[in-house]
Order: structure tokens, then sequence, then C-alpha cells
């Protein structure tokens, strides 16, 4: 048996450890067997850095090793101190924050105490009570960072290692060969001293490290308060968030799950630094300012990209192509740009949506709920999701399965909301032949449909003598997923192999027969990305760890050449590739450096370099401050830049040929430009996160984007001032691409919790975003619409009835400003040199409140009234508005 990536051994309460063949450490195996096979180990100090031990060594022989507090830094002692010494330590309950003890007060004072299990739920003992009556536990990478079976342990997070260790061998009376245990630092300590250790100790002190681990995550999205959780997303490899050199905020499933989920954006709305806008069915996710399609989305590691599969408008699909709620174990939102590691689309930033793993013994969950609107007008939503995992070859190969259907009614609304209907399933398969090798399949499909129909969300036709055709779209997306991991030495491969095909099909309004029609076209965009990691640990003037590896990206558009009006579809390829390195180097316990460069070659516009630069300073145990410089960039889509693609423009009523009548303008086309470049951004942050170890955690963070060489279109004009016509079909007027535009960005964003009593957290963020175009037509408005002000203020009570648990929300949605071409009617003009240039929106509060009661350990009900209030207000250039009050209902069972 062996701990994964992240994942913690499952011991039924009559194995012993002993039993284990191998565990895996903070970066290496720990080989052991009954008989003290272990080559060596490392007690990990607070920065995952330890001594190396051979296997007869004492523990003794540690020079010194450190009780963690619940920031993760504690008092350091000398071999020969007594753990007696320390000032006070925590015993973690089970919202992961615990009462503090005194060098000399016994554990046994705790009122109670979680044994986690698999699942991230256990059962409560009392202080008292014995640790064995557990049905199990985890041994969790995360929280035990050295372990081996048959002698040693030593922990660096939230506990002493020594205390563990004797409760495993007091408690599960671990064996060496049949004999005890050799008794651990902390029995020979309390030996040497004449103090004798209660049990209560070390079972309160291992499961409360227990109900911290990432297994079960504390439901806070915020950096000060989430600073026990662990994050890959900012380096590639695991570590503490307090330690990531990035500004990311963790959400965990039990986030997830006490509110509606129909997609990202539900998830993402609270974050700071993020914004959400759009309606139900075109919302999109916004960055420190920039649109959506500069955010990359990742599931667990591997890229999203579909969006060249959708001709007119990105909005609100990329959103959906993810697991549901139960599969997920957490998402974590890394905001400012992170392209040394991940490439093209990372400029707002990175969101990676990290799965479940397959679990030790069979478990899943099945979830129905629906979303009733006051109003008629607006359609009501329902879902069912499911998740089930477990090992069909036990500690050899495991199995998962997900997926859900939804659907949606459509509004009673012109320019609404249409119906929608999506179903997606997903499997997994893992193959671990031995400890050293891991082997991943996955495979899924989702199919998305969406239909408009004439006199509800379509207005009549002028033709009534004539059937109406409603409207529709389809849109799919297949996957699968190839992955290696690799465990060679103190280096850890992985590697992967995915392939995404995503494709839509239109059915659009056709102007000259005044019908709707369907429109065969149907765009597909395949991707195949190959992705290769080395990640290696080693010690020169401090600790490092470096990541190297390279990443080969196709891209394969085939869709018609709209301005070739051929009707015949045509093939549209780009292929990159690139090299990466970054290195986090610790040079003492408190200060980190990480420096890396990424090196992309396009086979059409080049080479680009992406270094970043960041530094960490935990300046006492209770203030981390953070700051460094990234660089992004998005390469030009293959629409853009692929030659001889030829996409028409000019809008539904565009005339086709030289004489437009009046009032119509002649449709146009914009050809594909092989002298782009790719859009860059430069991104300067500092951050501090202050926590006073008990019930309040602050955090900040300023940010300055600079923006260049965005992309843009523009009407091609001769020296007279003319339109110049397109030399392949002189019906259309010519229009180009360049790289023309540049904007600054920057900002504020403030975070909090606080927990004044034990049934009460608060929690808070607010984001401020100036956003300037620096050049181009829009010079002096914002690049994208993103509100200047967005805040967020929740608070969640334990109430006295058992089982049950409340929120109340408050969210403040500044005014947004949408500048461009075709900004519809809605929404107050904005003006320039005389000339509409945008529209601006007007900001608004809404009010949510919900809860949740659970009629047992397996089923829970959640429910929730969203805009309590009832607020109206426009959100985009089609008049359309954010949805009225509306009821959420959720039923959850698991096993």
């Amino acid at each position: 048996m062996s701990i994964g990536y992240g994942e913690g051994e499952h011991f039924s309460d009559d194995q012993e450890f002993s039993s284990c063949q191998n565990v895996m450490t903070e970066k290496k195996i720990l080989k052991s067997h009954r008989d003290m096979a272990a080559q060596s180990f490392r007690a990990e100090n607070e920065s995952g850095r330890g001594k190396e031990f051979s296997a007869g060594e004492s523990f003794g022989g540690a020079k010194s090793f450190r009780a963690e507090n619940e920031s993760g830094r504690g008092k350091e002692f000398s071999a020969g101190e007594s753990l007696s010494g320390a000032k006070g330590f925590r015993a973690e309950n089970e919202s992961g924050r615990g009462k503090e003890f005194s060098a000399g007060e016994s554990l046994s004072g705790a009122k109670d105490f979680r044994a986690e299990n698999e699942s991230g739920r256990g059962k409560e003992f009392s202080a008292g009570e014995s640790f064995s009556g557990a049905k199990g536990f985890n041994a969790s990478r995360k929280m035990l960072v050295a372990l081996a079976c048959s002698t040693f342990f030593s922990t660096s997070l939230f506990f002493d290692g020594a205390a563990f260790a004797e409760t495993v061998n007091n408690e599960l009376k671990i064996a060496n060969n049949g004999k005890e245990s050799k008794p651990s630092l902390a029995k020979k300590k309390q030996n040497a001293t004449g103090e004798k250790a209660e049990s209560e100790d070390s079972e309160a002190t291992s499961n409360s490290a227990a109900a911290a681990s990432a297994d079960n995550p504390a439901p806070l999205a915020d950096e000060g308060t989430m600073l026990r959780q662990v994050v890959v997303s900012a380096t590639g490899f695991e570590q503490n968030v307090k330690d990531a050199p990035a500004s990311i905020s963790v959400i965990p499933r039990e986030e997830i799950e006490k509110g509606s989920f129909r997609d990202l954006t539900d998830a993402l709305r609270n974050v700071q630094g993020v914004a959400v806008t759009g309606t139900a069915a075109e919302q999109d996710i916004f960055i420190r300012g920039l649109p959506g399609a500069y955010t990359l989305i990742l599931v667990d590691g591997k890229r999203q990209s579909t969006r060249e599969a959708r001709t007119n408008g990105n909005s609100g699909f990329e959103q959906s192509f993810i697991p549901p709620a139960a599969a997920i174990e957490r998402i974590e939102v890394v905001r400012g740009p992170m392209s040394s590691l991940y490439g093209s689309d990372a400029m707002g930033g990175v969101i990676n949506i990290i799965t479940r793993k397959v679990p030790h013994k069979w478990t899943g969950s099945f979830t129905i709920d629906g979303t009733a609107n006051q109003y008629s007008k607006f359609g009501n939503t329902a879902q069912g999701s499911y998740y089930v995992g477990g090992p069909l070859a036990p500690d050899v190969v495991g199995m998962q399965l997900w997926g859900r259907g939804l659907g949606r009614e459509e509004d009673d609304i012109i320019s609404g909301t249409p119906k929608k209907k999506e179903i997606d399933i997903t499997g997994k398969v893992t193959v671990t032949p031995d400890e050293n090798n891991d082997l991943t399949f996955e495979a899924g499909h989702t199919r998305l449909r969406r239909y408009s129909s004439v006199g509800h969300n379509i207005e009549r036709t002028e033709n009534i003598s004539r059937k109406p055709v409603d409207t529709y779209n389809k849109n799919d997306r297949d996957h699968w997923v190839v992955g290696y991991t690799g465990r060679y030495g103190f280096t850890t491969a992985d590697f992967s192999v995915l392939q995404e095909t995503a494709s839509r099909t239109n059915y659009t309004w056709d102007s000259p027969t005044h019908d709707y029609v369907a429109n065969l076209r149907s765009p597909e965009i395949r991707n195949t990305v190959v992705d290769g990691k080395f990640t290696t640990p080693f010690d020169i003037f401090g600790r490092h760890t470096l990541v190297t590896g390279g990443q080969f990206n196709r891209g394969a558009l085939t869709d018609q050449n709209p301005g070739m009006r051929t009707g015949l579809d045509e093939e549209f390829t780009i292929e990159q590739w690139a090299g990466f390195a970054e290195d986090e180097w610790w040079l003492t316990d408190t200060f980190s450096l990480t420096g890396g460069v990424r090196m992309d070659h396009h086979q059409i516009y080049g080479e680009h370099w992406s270094p970043r630069g960041y530094a960490v300073w935990h300046a006492t145990d209770n203030l981390v401050f953070k700051g460094g410089v990234s660089t992004g960039f998005k390469a030009p889509e293959i629409r853009e830049i692929a030659p001889g693609y030829a996409y028409t423009t000019g809008g539904g009523n565009c005339f086709y040929g030289r004489n437009p009548p009046k009032g119509r303008n002649r449709c146009g086309v914009i050809v594909g430009a092989d002298n782009l470049e790719a859009e860059k951004s430069t991104s300067y942050e500092f951050s501090s996160i202050w926590d006073n170890l008990d019930n309040l955690e602050l955090g900040a963070t300023y940010f300055y984007t600079d923006f260049k060489d965005k992309i843009t279109n523009r009407q091609v004009l001769d020296s007279n001032g003319n339109p110049v016509e397109w030399s392949v079909d002189p019906n259309y007027v010519l229009y180009e691409n360049l790289n023309i535009d540049d904007a600054v960005m920057q900002g504020v964003e403030l975070t909090g919790s606080w927990k004044p009593i034990d049934v009460l957290t608060i929690r808070s963020n607010y984001t401020y975003t100036h956003s300037e175009q620096k050049s181009g037509d829009y010079e002096g408005l914002p690049l994208a619409r993103t509100p200047k002000h967005i805040a967020n203020l929740r608070a969640e009570w334990q109430t006295p009835i058992e089982k049950l648990e409340s929120f109340a929300a408050a969210t403040y949605h500044g005014k947004e400003t949408n500048a461009g071409f075709r900004t519809g009617t809605a929404g107050k003009a904005v003006y320039k040199n005389g000339k509409i240039v945008g529209r601006e929106y007007d900001d608004y509060v809404t009010f949510d409140i919900g809860g949740s009661y659970a009629f047992s350990e397996n089923v829970k009900l959640n429910a929730a009234i969203y805009n309590l209030f009832d607020k109206s207000v426009g959100v985009d250039q089609f008049n359309d508005v954010v949805e009225g009050r509306r009821l959420w209902l959720s039923m959850n069972s698991q096993f």
C-alpha cells in the first residue's frame, strides 16, 4: 500500500500500521517492513525539510525538531529538550481551530474531537473515549509528512510526531518483527522527566490533525482562512497555501455543496478578484479586469480550450464542461498571470478543478436539486448528479464514475435565457502496479443543448404566414486522458496525453426570408496536448524544489471558410511546443524565492518567453508577506492567425454586395494575419496575510498589470478614406487583425474572516479594479466590463438546533462599462467625441439566506432563497435582467 499524491491510506480499527509495505513521505518513498527495512526517512520540519535518518538511527539523534502550532510554525526543540517546554499547542477540532493548551495541561480537557475517516466525516469522540473505537482513519501525507510503518513517525503540521507515534504504539500496537516498537522520543522524554502520558493526549492530537487534513478542508475560500490548506496550482507540486508563490484562493467541496451549483460561475462569484457578469445563459468569468478568454481553466491540471468551437460568443459554455460538485475535491483559483508554468491563456489567472482521489473503499453520493423562480417569466431549473468510486482490486485498481443531468426552462422574456438541457458522464480508472508507478485512464462526454422559441425567447417574425422555426444550438465535448506518475528516487515524473473534441451547430436567423432556418455549419475544434513534468528536491545552500518539463499542443479547427462561401469544410491547424523550468528555493525556514521561465514556440509567430519571480517571507508566526513579478501571454486564435481563413462580420442585417440599400451596411470579412504576435501582460503584486492563530484572519493584495499588444480588428481604408474591398470576393469589404491596443489594470483585494464565538463565522472580501485602455478607439475606457467595486459579506451560524446550520449573505456589484462597437440599447450611453462608444450598467446589491439540516450522517437537506429582496437590474446589451427572488432546494445522500 502507498499513500498517493495528497491522499491518505485508510486503516480499519483492527489493522496494524506495520502491514504497510511502503509509504510516501514529503519527497521520498520510505520502503519499510516489519524488519525495519527502511533505508531512510526524514523528520520533516516546518518547511517540509528535515534531517535524514538511517533505518537504525534513533530519533533522538535529531539536532532539533518542531512542535507545530496552528499556523504550522512552532517552537524549536533540541533533541534532549522536554516537549513540556512548549508554550502551548492546539488540539484541532472539527472546524480546524481548537482550544489552546498550556504545556502542562492535559489534552483530556478538550470537549470533543473527531477521528476523520476517508470521506471527511468521522465519528465524534469524547475526550476519554478510546481512539480504537473509530471505524477508520486516514494517515494522510498532507498531515503526516514523514511516516515509517515499523518504527518512526514525524509530522510537520499542527502536532508533534512523537506524540502521534506514542498513540500508534499504545492504541494500535504496531509490531516490529512481532515485537514492541522502540520507544518514541516523546516516551523517552516522558520517562526522563518522570511524567506519565495520558492516552487521551495522543488521541486528541492525532485526531485533531486528521480533522484538519486536506481530505476534509474547512469550508473557507480566502487565503487568510485557508492557511492550513494544501494547493498544487501555484508551483505544480503540493505545498501549504501560505507558502504558495501566488495569490490563490481555495474553494472546498463542502463550500460548493452549500449552494446552487449549475456551473463554474456559481462557485466563483464570491471569490475576491473575480467578477461574474452576464445572464444565466451567457455568464463569463473575469479575473483582475481581464475577460474570460484570458483565464485558463484546468481539470486536474489538464487544459480545457474549446472556445474556438463557437463562432459567435464564448460565454456560458466553458463553465459547463466541468465535473459535478460531488466529484470535486476543491477548486483552486490563482489570480494573476501564470504563463511561466501553464503557457497561453493564463493571463488573468488559472482555475484548477481538483477531482477526488479514488477512495480505498466504495463510496458514493447522489444529489437532486432544483431552483424555482417566483416569477413565471423566468425559467426553473432541475438537476441530478452522482458520484461513485472504489477499488476493483484492492491497492491495485480503482474506479470512479460521475455525471449529471440538468434542465432549465426557457424564459418568457425576449432575448432571455433559452431552454437548456445538459447531460455529462465521466469515468476514470487508476492502476497502481507497484509503489513507484501509477497509471490513470479517463474519458468523458458532455452534451449541451439550448432552445429558443418564437414568442418566448425570440420576438415574432414579420413573416407570420409561415410557421416560425424555433432556434437552438448543439454543443458537444468529448475528451480522454492517459496519465502516468513514476517515482524514481527523489524525482517524481508526471506524463499525460489529453485529447478533447468540441463542436457546435448553430441554427440562425435568415434576414432575406424573415425566417429562422438551420445553418449546417458545424465548427469543430480538436486539441491534443502532451505534457511532461519532473519534480526534484535537492539541498544546495538551502532546500530546493525544481520543476522542469515540456508541452506539445496541436489545435485543429474544422470549419467552413465563411468568406469563401463554398459550404465545404476545411481544416486549419496550429502546433506549439514549450519547455519550462521553475525552482522554489527556501534560503531559510521562513524565506523563499521562486524563479522560473517558459519558452513557447508557435509555428507561425515563433518564440515567446514567459519569466516570473516571487518571494515569500514568514515575518512572524502570525504574519506572511508575498510579492513578485509574473508574465502572461495569449496566443492568437486559429481564426485570427491562420492564412486563408476569412471570418465574416457586419451583423445579421449586413448586405452581401457592392450597393447596399439605404439603412444597411455592407458585409465584411476579417482575414487571418500571419504577422500577428501573442498578446502579453506583466503583472506586479504585493500581499500580506495576518492570522492571530485564534479567530481572526486578514489579507490584503495590491496588483498592477500592464497589458500590451491586444489583438483587435479594424476596417481597411485606402488613401482617400474609402473602404477597401476584398480581392478574393469584392462583395465584401476588408477588415484586418492587428496588435495595437494597450491597457492597464490595477486594484486592491481585501479579505477577512472572524469567528467571534464558536458557533458564528463571518467572512468578507472586497475588490477594487481600475481598468483603462491606453490606445485605440476606446482609449480611456475599461478593457472589459468588470465592475470597479465588488464586495461580499457572509455569516454562518450553527444554530442551537442540533445539525441545523444557517447562513446570510450580501453582495455588492458595482457599476460596469461595456465598451465596444456592438453594445445594444440597454444601460446608459457612454459618449466619446460625440459618438456612443459603450454602455454603463447600474450597480446593485443582492441578499441571500439559507441553511442545511443533516437528517443523518449520510442524508442532508440544503435550502436557500437567492435575491431575497427581489432586486431587478439590467445586465447586458439585450436588456436582460438579473433573475429575481428564487428558492433553491437540494437533497444529498451518501454511502
